[in-house]
Parts: C-alpha cells; structure tokens; sequence
C-alpha cells in the first residue's frame, strides 16, 4: 500500500464504490460525471442498484484523460469501472450500455424457443379439433 494518497483514479473509484456499497446514491454522485449520475439516479429508482459486497484490488489503467480500474468484488455483472478527468478531479464515467449488467441471466430463455409443443398435441387423438373423421 502506498502511504501518501494522491487524488487519482483509484481514490474515485474506492470512494464511488464505498458510497453505493452503503446505498448512498448522493455521495456516489459527487465520484460521477452527469451522465452516471442520472444512470444512478434510474437505477436507485428501480431499486436496481448494483450490490457491492468488498471493495478491494483496485487497480487502473491510465490513458492521458481516461481510465479504465478494475476492482473486486461485485455479486454481478463485471468489475470494471470507466473515469475521465475534469480538471484535478477522476469522475466514475458509466454509461447505460456498460453499466454493470444486472440482467446477465437471458440466455435460459432460449431453451423452450423452439418447440411449439402445445400447438401439436391437441390434434392428435381428438376427432373435434378438426381429424378427418369428423363426419356424422
């Protein structure tokens, strides 16, 4: 651990995280840019907020004005975090297409898709749904 902190991208991202672990959605918002704040602000209203369970292992790739830090651990979705500087300040930069995903669960519907089971049954064995010997 390094002993003298500077304001740098993983200071941001710990104090966004530490903020949405506690459901503090206004004090993660001040570690946002606006964009992020109003994603925040929909998720907080469908109670969709991402459920973080331990901050730790934050580590981030610095690109001039851009970061991209990863971190552990979230109990879905991925574990990866955008920010930007403004001025001396990192801001949490998420948009709605890379939000943690907390619908990651859409494959099991694929399953049943390609059997329209219900359509064949009720012909076979029932003269009334329309067999050929339906005459009286």
């Amino acid at each position: 651990m390094v002993s003298c902190e500077k304001p740098g991208p993983e200071a941001a991202v710990k104090n966004y995280l530490t903020a949405l672990k506690d459901k503090k959605v206004d004090e993660a918002k001040k570690y946002s840019t606006e964009s992020t704040q109003n994603m925040l602000d929909a998720l907080n209203q469908l109670k969709m907020l991402p459920e973080i369970t331990e901050i730790k292992d934050i580590k981030c790739d610095v690109k001039d004005t851009a970061a991209t830090c990863t971190f552990c651990c979230m109990k879905e979705g991925k574990n990866e975090l955008k920010l930007v500087k403004r001025g001396e300040k990192w801001l949490v930069d998420e948009k709605k297409e890379s939000a943690p995903d907390m619908n990651a669960e859409q494959p099991a519907d694929t399953t049943s898709a390609g059997q329209p089971a219900a359509e064949v049954t009720p012909a076979e064995g029932n003269p009334a749904a329309g067999g050929q010997g339906a005459g009286h």
